[in-house]
């Protein structure tokens, strides 16, 4: 695979990150999600690691940081649904 190829394809992996987090914001702002929700925060979760995989190529370090605490909010948030539901049971 060319440098090409290789470089578009985390590009589009980076496009994708984006279309997830304009889905999980759109779908808060219209109602169509609830932010304490699973489905709201794996959007989340599914954007921040397309956007790390997108700047493995282009590194900034900035972005970096940005993606990577909005995973762990996002794995935090899943956990705290998690725990909420295994104390109804």
């Amino acid at each position: 695979m060319s440098y090409f190829d290789t470089q578009t394809m985390f590009d589009a992996i980076g496009v994708t990150g984006f279309f997830f987090y304009l889905a999980a914001y759109l779908s808060l702002t219209i109602g169509w999600l609830s932010a304490p929700s699973v489905p709201y925060f794996v959007l989340n979760l599914l954007a921040a690691s397309c956007m790390l995989v997108s700047l493995s190529t282009n590194f900034n370090l900035g972005s970096v940081l940005i993606q990577v605490f909005w995973v762990c909010i996002s794995l935090f948030g899943l956990s705290m649904l998690w725990r909420a539901r295994v104390r109804k049971t």
